[in-house]
């Protein structure tokens, strides 16, 4: 039996460890029947290996909680190693030059530079670029949702003026059908329903205004590092700036999922609902699996139950449940006697030791603390955007690649650890991720380089003359 750490988790310089495509499956295939068989908290033991490389078990921690006094103690938390930070995902965000394709006349953008590198490693070219009548559909589908118009449709395909394609682009940015269409694409990450759920099912009022919060949002182009921001502490900044009403109603976010009102117990309602806000946050934001550690230490990536009730630590003081009603929105502080504690085996009914709000480890690797200057939950925000934290433009940049194309330039775009897929061209995500973060964090921008390169343009099938030499 292999450990998680040993043969699936190693660095790129070792490359008897290293997934790949021909030995994913199999290695995957094993990892899970390990997994099966572990059991407890905790993963594989010393006694239970024969490997050379064992994983870390750090002493018992005391950290005095700020609120209760009661000391925080985790017994034997994994501790992160080197093999663990050697994974792609967890990597800094390198931004190497476009590779040269010689005298190649096909690239449009530097997108189609490392397309173009990588066919021509495998001996192959690209295929030919889709008509116009095929474009200005894939275009209005891709950046409104609607189809062009006839009168559209005639437009462009009389336009013979130089840059005819971009300003099509352009227009289609600019229209508010933008906006409803890749609002819908981050709905659906926030489990948006104007509906409860469950049995009852009670509508949600309200619901609509985070919707076109949304909406309104991706239209102004606000940039995804506030759009974030806005999401998880909106509530915070609207008490710092009366100025800024809306702000509020984009906490919404957290609040979207499924709940359970009129439940017996709110306790229960209230463990259920911060569990599944913190599953959420580390999957949409981090394409990190975090909801996996909700019940004991992950199975197969470096996040153990600490971290992810460190993580929960940013939202318990923020919801003020009652009976029967929905909760629409954030609001800093509502439950100021909300203690956050770490539920062994995921029991509700039996709270263990406190924790303090902490970023996870994995993806803190200079150890940011959290301070009291400012409000944990925007220091949050903050940290998710700050250019050294590789994890939120990689993974949105990749939903974007994956919105356009069908698929992320990594096949998991909401795990990104062992158990996911390694990017098919890591180079050109990271040289997305880095133009994100260099123009503003400007979603529109990154629409924009994507939807003007040649990569996008070519036909989506071959043409018929190819498709006679077939024989069936």
């Amino acid at each position: 039996m292999m450990h998680r750490q040993t043969e699936i988790h190693r660095n790129h310089d070792q490359p008897h460890g290293k997934i790949t495509s021909s030995n994913a499956p199999l290695l995957k295939a094993v990892v899970l029947i390990v997994g099966f068989f572990m059991t407890g908290s905790n993963r594989l033991s010393g006694s239970e290996t024969n490997t050379s490389e064992q994983p870390k078990t750090g002493a018992a921690k005391r950290v005095e909680h700020p609120e209760s006094g009661r000391p925080e103690l985790i017994d034997e938390e994994i501790e992160i190693d080197r093999i663990d930070r050697g994974h792609w995902a967890y990597r800094k965000i390198t931004d190497t030059p476009p590779p040269d394709t010689g005298e190649s006349d096909w690239p449009r953008t530097t997108i189609d530079q490392y397309i173009l590198s990588k066919l021509q490693s495998q001996s192959l070219s690209p295929v030919a670029e889709a008509d116009r009548s095929t474009l200005i559909r894939r275009l209005s589908f891709d950046l409104t949702g609607m189809p062009p118009t006839t009168a559209e449709l005639s437009k462009y395909l009389h336009d013979d003026r130089v840059g005819s394609y971009q300003r099509l682009v352009d227009r289609l940015l600019a229209s508010p059908n933008h906006g409803r269409r890749w609002g819908q694409h981050w709905l659906d990450l926030a489990r948006f329903a104007e509906t409860d759920g469950y049995e009852h099912d009670k509508i949600r009022k309200n619901a609509w205004r985070y919707r076109d919060w949304i909406v309104d949002a991706l239209n102004k182009d606000i940039g995804y590092d506030q759009f974030i921001t806005l999401q998880l502490a909106g509530d915070i900044l609207l008490a710092q700036e009366t100025t800024l009403p809306s702000t509020k109603i984009a906490t919404a976010f957290v609040l979207s999922g499924p709940d359970m009102p009129d439940i017996n117990s709110q306790l229960e309602r209230r463990h259920i609902l911060l569990n599944e806000i913190t599953s959420t946050v580390g999957s949409a934001l981090l394409s990190l699996q975090v909801g996996c550690a909700e019940c004991h230490d992950h199975k197969y990536d470096p996040i153990s139950q600490g971290d992810f009730y460190r993580l929960r630590a940013f939202f318990d003081r923020a919801i003020k449940l009652k009976a029967n009603q929905s909760n629409s929105t954030l609001s800093p502080d509502a439950d100021r006697a909300a203690l956050s504690q770490i539920h062994p085996r995921g029991d509700w009914q039996k709270p263990g030791p406190n924790v303090s709000a902490a970023f996870p480890r994995i993806a803190n690797p200079s150890g940011r603390p959290i301070t009291d200057e400012i409000h944990p939950r925007l220091q949050l925000a903050r940290w998710l955007t700050d250019p050294s934290q590789p994890l939120t433009a990689r993974s949105i940049a990749n939903r974007v690649w994956q919105y356009h194309f069908g698929t992320g330039l990594s096949n998991t775009p909401s795990d990104f650890g062992v158990m996911g897929e390694e990017p098919s061209h890591p180079k050109l995500l990271d040289h997305l991720a880095n133009r994100l973060i260099s123009h503003d964090w400007s979603l529109k921008d990154l629409h924009r380089q994507i939807v003007l390169s040649a990569t996008y343009r070519t036909q989506s099938k071959p043409p018929l003359s190819d498709l006679s030499l077939i024989h069936i």
